[in-house]
């Protein structure tokens, strides 16, 4: 006679793995036992389950999960679990690429992004857009990529983040003009430009504004030309 005996698991199964993609769990020890603990066993008793993972390049730990909520945040390698006889649970790593440096700036003129701040972060794959704004009496010649000159765009860059960068825009004067104003008839003229005198003569860049009053001296002196 043959008699064979079946063992059947007791308590609810703990199950594990990776929420997406960028590295593996390498080593899951039940600390009771010291032996491996293999996803979608039970336990018998009560113990810590500690957990190793290992991020690819390019990626790094961003937190531990256990059944959806995120227990422990950070680069952090290893995670201990306290399991207990008859809880299941569903524990997942979650790995994203690395974070890099973002610095940018305006000669003569100014740079924005809405993604990140000069000086920040993002991480890695992220789509950053920078917008340049020239100062008065310059316009956008060309952006600067860690120190290459790039000539395709005309005052706005989208590139992906996939290392420190850092971005510069360059900006050129407008071609400066001399205004010379006068009057005909009775009375003066006078002119601004910024809220400051302007005077006869003076030199302007193309894209800057100045503000002429013309006042009569007299009260039938007309206005003829300016």
């Amino acid at each position: 006679m043959d008699v064979i005996v079946q063992f059947e698991q007791i308590g609810e199964e703990i199950t594990y793995g990776v929420d997406g993609v960028g590295g593996s769990i390498t080593s899951i020890i039940n600390d009771g036992t010291g032996n491996e603990f293999i996803s979608g066993n039970t336990i018998s008793s009560p113990t810590s389950l500690s957990f190793t993972a290992q991020a690819d390049n390019g990626y790094e730990i961003e937190a531990w999960y256990v059944n959806g909520d995120v227990i422990q945040s950070g680069n952090i390698s290893t995670f201990e679990y306290n399991a207990l006889v008859g809880q299941g649970a569903d524990i997942k790593v979650r790995f994203a690429r690395v974070p890099f440096n973002v610095v940018y700036s305006g000669i003569n003129g100014v740079v924005t992004s809405a993604q990140v701040a000069s000086g920040g972060t993002v991480r890695g794959g992220t789509q950053v857009t920078f917008t340049a704004t020239a100062n008065p009496g310059y316009e956008f010649d060309y952006f600067e990529v860690n120190g290459v000159k790039d000539i395709t765009s005309t005052g706005t860059l989208t590139m992906t983040i996939e290392a420190n960068t850092e971005v510069t825009a360059h900006f050129k004067p407008y071609a400066n003009s001399q205004i010379n104003f006068s009057i005909s008839g009775n009375g003066s003229i006078s002119a601004t430009k910024g809220g400051l005198l302007f005077n006869n003569g003076e030199m302007v860049a193309g894209n800057e504004t100045i503000v002429f009053t013309a006042q009569p001296t007299r009260r039938s002196s007309d206005l003829i030309n300016y």
